[in-house]
């Protein structure tokens, strides 16, 4: 995931901060106890105001994350809340460490330089890249963060973010495609081994399920393919497109019983034996 939000922060930013100090955030820090913290504002961007199913799954994902992290983890999520209700958070933690490796507080940075837009001194070209960051934080990244952990959603989840990124061209071309390009080449986390996790999410449907089992079954030549690239449209994978024999490796990895494959689908949360139940504790 670090990944994905370095690539946005390079095709907006630029390379010249993208090293381990960047001056930007080092300003901030160094202003922080001089902000009047009463003067934030909310981050009032037009295309916050749309794409309602994004912001409902990222509030889920982060009232979940709320409850249950810590510290980086839970300022991000209750910072991107607020964000997204259109309020301001009455108090702010103080900015913490940047290093180039902790892409997390980088962007709590950002998003609370945006909201100090008013007390911080920034450049025109500084605003306009924090505010298009900001968005991308809200609108994509901060559920896809936060959901990450979560074994057997992970191929949902994954699958999800390519497409929202790839959806994204329409709000910022640059970051969509810096961030799709950045996902192919680690597109084999959404391969073949790992996709047969999702038959355990609650998040996949009856039908994507079905389709999944119905390849595995049928399609004499699986055991012949192998998904090591992303395909050129995005737009147009589902998670049975990926399957092969090798789905079924993760069942073997993590000795479950994959006999319920032979019951409908439907049947299977009656008979979900305590192997395949221990299967989202995993990662978390």
């Amino acid at each position: 995931m670090e990944l994905i939000l370095a690539s946005a922060f390079k095709a907006t930013f630029g390379d010249a901060t993208s090293g381990p100090d960047v001056q930007l955030f080092k300003r901030f820090q160094k202003k922080w106890p001089t902000l009047i913290k009463a003067n934030a504002t909310i981050i009032n961007d037009p295309r916050l105001a749309d794409h309602d199913e994004w912001k409902r799954t990222t509030l889920e994902a982060l009232a979940k994350a709320a409850a249950t992290t810590r510290d980086d983890y839970k300022e991000l999520a209750e910072l991107t809340a607020k964000v997204i209700k259109g309020e301001v958070p009455t108090t702010f933690c103080k900015p913490g460490a940047h290093h180039y490796a902790r892409w997390m507080a980088k962007a709590i940075y950002m998003l609370k330089m945006t909201m100090f837009k008013n007390e911080f001194e920034l450049t025109p070209r500084e605003l306009r890249s924090l505010q298009e960051m900001s968005v991308f934080i809200i609108l994509i990244y901060a559920r896809a963060w936060f959901e990450a952990p979560l074994a057997a959603d992970a191929p949902f989840n994954d699958l999800t973010l390519f497409h929202d990124l790839h959806k994204y061209r329409d709000l910022n071309s640059k970051i969509s495609e810096a961030t799709v390009n950045t996902f192919k080449r680690h597109f084999w986390y959404l391969g073949t081994d790992l996709v047969g996790l999702a038959l355990f999410s609650d998040k996949v449907t009856i039908e994507e399920k079905t389709k999944m089992v119905e390849k595995l079954a049928i399609d004499k030549d699986l055991d012949k393919k192998r998904w090591t690239t992303a395909p050129q449209d995005p737009s147009s994978v589902t998670l049975s497109d990926l399957v092969t024999k090798e789905s079924l490796f993760s069942f073997t990895e993590l000795k479950l019983d994959a006999s319920f494959l032979q019951s409908p689908v439907l049947s299977w949360k009656t008979r979900r034996t305590t192997r395949a139940r221990r299967l989202s504790n995993i990662w978390q």
